[in-house]
């Protein structure tokens, strides 16, 4: 995903994560007569970056990016605990799925957008809890039914209308869902009828105040959007299990600020982008399995490191504060003139 010129070396993900390099080589002493972001500008320049955002658990995807826990995708971004996607975004906990985007719990499913928990079914649009439907939209609780809006808990209903289970398999037949020509009309036709659906606020279900759109099973959330099992959040966008957090995309974890494609049992961490499994760590990149860091970049199974040295334990908690200090005293300041103290 980075540029032939980046300004970093590029690993592919088995590279990167190999024992063949040694994250702490690239370590500095702090320097106390430079501001700490122009220090760790250079660390940034020099420490090696994996190719894909892959993390821990990936299995024959080596065409998909931000992807964890993850076995057979092809070409999707944005992909957790799933096996099976091929062309898709933003896909979790989902099995053999196309063309498909926010979803989650789906199987065997085909162009569904916003949806959880559909089986078998396809040409779904903020639709949940379907079996063998096609063309739905805003529908909930359904299984074989065809070009529905704004229908719950049925079965056997075609074009909005219920059947019997033989009247509404004569009606399906009649279509012949495998012609590409017919298939193109159904689209547009399927168009048509959202547009005269009714239309809820908001994609949301099982929410306690809270604002956005696509949530699901969460509480005091707001202006965020596709997230779920939640509380306590704000200003987020793809995020679960999350849990007094603040400012980011794509993350999960409990007590963090500002975070990027990071989380999955992160706890109490600040700025930190392409990080995995941290615990009281600010300002990091790509790091991973590690505690206790503090502007380091590529760090795996460490702690008590700064600017990716090696700390003890009571050097680490002596020298932090006095960083922290230094930064607000001693603060970065750009070429546009902006001031950039500690957090």
């Amino acid at each position: 995903m980075y540029p032939k010129a980046a300004p970093f070396p590029v690993y592919c993900p088995r590279c990167w994560f190999s024992d063949g390099w040694n994250h702490l080589e690239f370590g500095n002493n702090y320097n106390e007569s430079e501001s700490l972001f122009s220090q760790l500008s250079n660390l940034f320049r020099t420490v090696p970056r994996m190719s894909l955002v892959q993390m821990r658990g990936n299995e024959n995807s080596e065409y998909a990016n931000f992807t964890i826990e993850v076995k057979n995708i092809y070409l999707a971004f944005s992909v957790a605990d799933s096996d099976g996607i091929s062309y898709s975004y933003v896909t979790d906990k989902s099995k053999d799925c196309l063309d498909s985007t926010f979803i989650k719990k789906t199987e065997l499913c085909y162009e569904n957008v916003d949806g959880s928990d559909n089986y078998q079914s396809h040409f779904l649009l903020n639709a949940r809890n379907c079996i063998d439907s096609f063309f739905i939209y805003d529908g909930a609780g359904l299984q074989n039914c065809f070009l529905c809006t704004n229908v719950r808990n049925r079965q056997f209903v075609f074009r909005n209308n219920k059947l019997n289970k033989q009247d509404y398999l004569s009606e399906l037949e009649a279509v012949d869902t495998g012609s590409y020509k017919n298939l193109a009309r159904l689209r547009a036709e399927f168009v048509e009828i959202t547009m005269r659906a009714l239309n809820k606020f908001g994609n949301n279900t099982k929410i306690y105040n809270c604002t956005g759109n696509n949530i699901t099973n969460s509480k005091n959330a707001h202006s965020v959007f596709n997230l779920y099992d939640s509380e306590n959040v704000k200003y987020m966008v793809r995020g679960f299990g999350l849990k007094d957090v603040y400012d980011g995309y794509g993350v999960r974890g409990e007590l963090m600020y500002e975070g990027l494609a990071s989380g999955y049992g992160s706890y109490k961490s600040l700025f930190f982008e392409f990080s995995d499994s941290l615990n009281n760590a600010n300002y990091t990149d790509w790091c991973h399995n590690s505690h206790n860091l503090f502007a380091c970049i590529g760090l795996r199974n460490k702690s008590y490191c700064i600017l990716n040295k090696q700390y003890t334990k009571e050097e680490y908690e002596s020298l932090v504060p006095k960083i922290i200090k230094h930064m607000n005293d001693m603060p970065y300041i750009d070429k546009k003139g902006r001031v950039y103290k500690y957090g």
